[in-house]
């Protein structure tokens, strides 16, 4: 160190330091991101004879449980929202027995996928999401175009096998709460 610089005199140094003091009667919150293990984080869901489904509305995986929460999975067939009838809509659910209480929020970053079942062109999403309280849109989210409906029963394509069986996958790298 240079002495004219001022930081050392005669081989010592002094430093000082200001502390504030803040008087907060607010609250806080707390999150730490977990990744989620490898042999938990791949839930798949076969839905056999996918084709007699086209007008049955929405179908509902059974729940499975991940990071000790429970989820599903939410499929409308024929789309939904503006691309109803156009492309076929997948979600992740926060299942409403396993909803956070309120004022605390579940995170999750996760994949949904419709497997081709020739293993060439899967149709992927990568999305994260605050889960929040019962009954609530929070609670789900993916997208309403996720495939094509034309792709879909292209069998050239290979997304329904020939018994008409679709597999999609839910896959998570992430589930958080905020305290």
């Amino acid at each position: 160190m240079e002495p004219s610089n001022g930081y050392l005199v005669n081989d010592c140094s002094a430093f000082g330091l200001e502390v504030f003091v803040i008087k907060s009667t607010g609250c806080g919150e707390t999150l730490s991101m977990v990744s989620v293990e490898p042999a938990e984080s791949t839930h798949p869901w076969e839905i056999r004879n996918f084709r007699n489904l086209a007008y049955a509305g929405s179908q509902y995986s059974e729940s499975f449980t991940v990071k000790e929460r429970k989820w599903r999975i939410k499929i409308c067939p024929m789309g939904d929202g503006s691309e109803m009838g156009r492309s076929l809509a997948l979600y992740l659910i926060l299942d409403k027995e396993e909803s956070p209480q309120p004022n605390r929020k579940v995170y999750a970053k996760f994949k949904l996928r419709v497997l081709d079942h020739r293993r060439i062109n899967h149709s992927e999403k990568q999305l994260s999401h605050w889960f929040t309280t019962k009954n609530s849109k929070d609670s789900e989210w993916g997208s309403n175009e996720f495939v094509p409906l034309m792709d879909l029963y292209d069998p050239g394509c290979g997304y329904l096998n020939n018994d008409g069986t679709l597999i999609v996958h839910v896959e998570f790298a992430v589930v958080s709460e905020v305290n």
